[in-house]
């Protein structure tokens, strides 16, 4: 990956002269926690399970040959959607959005719940708004202050939303018999369907990537439809499954569903017509499907967490079970720092009379896939950012976006 803008180190010296002479330090910026050694510090990773009648169930899978439960939380109504962000789980409760503090996984904590007509069954976080599927439409909640979440927003769907998934300024809604709907969210107060497309069975989940949509169909399996034109969405591709298709995931050209008694793994490379690569029997209903890396989650009706290598997506194999005292309806998996530290970062000022460095703390518990870094610098720059380790190892590389003098870092 090339950084935008001048490539050399020499061409950005020439603009900026002498101030810059400390860009050199970046090779030596570091990732670590405050005061205390990094081989201490673990990343652990998490499955949350929307257990029905049980509440949300918390599994460590950081050994996913061996997971075990490490907290749960009971919710007074029927957990059926569950989405992890930020160090805050947000759960569809049937009448209730519910929302638990799981910074500390072995002891979650509610801290704010918002109550609905209908009857919420999944819910997407993004930014400052939950959106909620709910029965009869989609409700849009303002959870800026997640102690106090607040419906600002409403949209009618003609069937059941059974689940939503955000991308851009669309929420996307799997309406059970009437398809896919398309909902303009630009304005989260004042939500507007502009598309619909009319699936062959009864749309479950769905799962926006890039411009096409991929809804798990019940009996009619895998439907692909493009939505580059969100007003006039069109069907691209469609797998029948032999079984039930409940639950989807995308990673790439791969789509993962839960399709009954199995997952299957099929290639989508050519959406026009994607081919089962293979797949793994479940010894209870699969409802939901979540990868991470080399294995894909799976939430099994009346047989809990199912984990599925899938390093070998011709050969997919289970390593790893959980039951659940309730029925294991959606699943989310979500990594994060165990150390009770600050994580800091050692990143050079550029500041336009000194060469030193100023550290700044991040959460670990806030930690995400994607991590935002600001940096505010004297001067506007391009450059890829090297993160290594205070012993060196490197972690990854970031690229800083250019254009003004408070830049961000993201990965």
């Amino acid at each position: 990956m090339k950084p935008r803008g001048r490539s050399s180190e020499k061409g950005i010296r020439r603009k900026l002269g002498d101030r810059l002479r400390i860009l050199a330090i970046l090779s030596a910026i570091a990732l670590c926690c405050s005061g205390k050694d990094e081989a201490n510090d673990q990343e652990k990773t998490y499955v949350y399970l929307a257990d029905s009648e049980s509440g949300l169930r918390i599994v460590d899978v950081s050994d996913p040959c061996n997971p075990r439960e490490v907290g749960c939380y009971d919710t007074p109504g029927s957990a059926e959607g569950v989405f992890v962000l930020g160090g805050l789980a947000y759960v569809a409760d049937g009448d209730a959005l519910m929302i638990i503090d799981i910074s500390d996984p072995a002891t979650p904590k509610e801290i704010g719940y918002c109550d609905r007509p209908g009857d919420a069954d999944g819910v997407f976080v993004s930014g400052n708004y939950a959106y909620v599927a709910d029965g009869d439409g989609l409700r849009i909640m303002n959870i800026s202050d997640p102690s106090e979440p607040e419906e600002v927003g409403y949209c009618a769907t003609p069937g059941d939303a059974e689940w939503v998934f955000v991308c851009g300024t669309h929420a996307y809604v799997a309406a059970e018999d009437f398809g896919l709907r398309i909902i303009n969210i630009s304005d989260p107060t004042k939500p507007k369907e502009v598309g619909y497309w009319d699936s062959p069975d009864c749309a479950e989940c769905v799962f926006a990537y890039g411009s096409s949509v991929y809804l798990a169909d019940e009996e009619s399996g895998l439907q692909i439809i493009g939505v580059s034109d969100p007003f006039n969405p069109h069907g691209i591709g469609h797998y029948d499954t032999p079984g039930v298709a409940e639950g989807i995931f995308v990673v790439g050209k791969r789509v993962y569903l839960a399709d009954g008694t199995a997952l299957r793994i099929i290639d989508a490379s050519d959406p026009s017509e994607p081919k089962e690569l293979g797949y793994c029997s479940t010894p209870g209903y699969a409802q939901s499907v979540f990868v991470m890396g080399d294995y894909a989650y799976l939430a099994v009706w009346e047989a809990g967490l199912r984990v599925i290598d899938i390093s070998n997506p011709a050969a997919p194999k289970e390593v790893g079970y959980l039951d659940t005292p309730g029925r294991a309806y959606c699943i989310f998996v979500y990594q994060q720092k165990t150390s009770s530290k600050t994580l800091t970062i050692l990143s050079p000022a550029l500041p336009s009379h000194s060469s030193g460095t100023r550290p700044f703390g991040l959460s670990p518990s806030r930690m995400r896939w994607v991590s935002r870094i600001i940096l505010a610098l004297s001067v506007p720059i391009s450059l890829l950012v090297p993160i290594l380790t205070v012993s060196g190892r490197s972690v990854c590389s970031l690229r800083v976006k250019h254009g003004t003098p408070r830049v961000v870092v993201s990965s």
